[in-house]
C-alpha cells in the first residue's frame, strides 16, 4: 500500500469515528473527539505530504489545535458566529477547556504511532 493512500485511509476513518464519538455517553462524547480531531488533521497533512516526518506533523498539529483552543479566549464575534453553526461546532468546538489538551496530545501520539506503522 502506498504511503499516501495509507495516510488518506486513516484520515477518512477518523471522520465517522469522530462523528460517532459525539453521540456516545459521558467522557467519550466530551473528549474522544479532540483526539480524533488532531489525528484527522495530522493524517490529512501526511496524505498530502507523505515525505514529512510523522513526529514533526504530530507536533505541528498539536500546536495548531492548541492555538485554536486558545483563540476561544478572545471571544471574537466572527468566531462566535462560526461556532454557533453545526459545522463550526463540529470543526472548531465552542469553548475553551484545559481538559482538551491531554486529548490533543493523545491524538498527536496516535499520529506518531500510526504514522510509523507503515
Amino acid at each position: 500500500m502506498r504511503l499516501r493512500v495509507y495516510y488518506a485511509v486513516i484520515a477518512m476513518l477518523c471522520v465517522p469515528i469522530g462523528l460517532y464519538s459525539k453521540i456516545l455517553p459521558g467522557w467519550i462524547a466530551a473528549n474522544l473527539g479532540g483526539t480524533i480531531y488532531v489525528m484527522f488533521w495530522g493524517f490529512v497533512v501526511l496524505a498530502l505530504f507523505p515525505h514529512l516526518s510523522p513526529l514533526k506533523v504530530a507536533l505541528w498539529t498539536f500546536a495548531a489545535t492548541c492555538a485554536v483552543e486558545f483563540i476561544y479566549l478572545c471571544q471574537s464575534p466572527f468566531l462566535l458566529d462560526v461556532c454557533a453553526t453545526r459545522g463550526g461546532w463540529f470543526v472548531l468546538g465552542n469553548s475553551f477547556s484545559w481538559k482538551d489538551f491531554p486529548y490533543y496530545l493523545l491524538g498527536a501520539v496516535g499520529i506518531v504511532l500510526l504514522g510509523r506503522g507503515r
